[in-house]
């Protein structure tokens, strides 16, 4: 028994390699697409600029605050401190509105 070949001509070369090219095309179009579609959400320097002078402002609000509370008397502190005065103001016979 014979085994047949088929022989590939010039044309059917032609053919498949065309058909091979349009694939790769393709392909690399996708690629560029998806790639391209990746950086429309990527943060421009406007955004880091915007985003660098928010950081700014809550550093200064909060070193405002943390310069307000040191000045405060811790919770505890006032809470013992209202004892005292309700127990003193109980043994100098003043009325104490609480």
């Amino acid at each position: 028994m014979q085994k047949k070949t088929k022989k590939t001509t010039l044309d059917t070369l032609a053919t498949a390699m065309q058909a091979g090219f349009v694939k790769v095309h393709t392909d690399i179009e996708s690629l560029a697409r998806m790639t391209a579609k990746s950086f429309e959400n990527t943060p421009t320097k406007d955004d880091f600029i915007d985003l660098k002078s928010d950081v700014q402002t809550l550093k200064s609000d909060v070193s405002g605050i943390k310069l307000r509370l040191n000045n405060l008397a811790p919770k505890f502190e006032v809470k013992e401190l209202e004892k005292r005065v309700v127990r003193l103001e109980q043994k100098a016979g003043i009325r104490h509105s609480a």
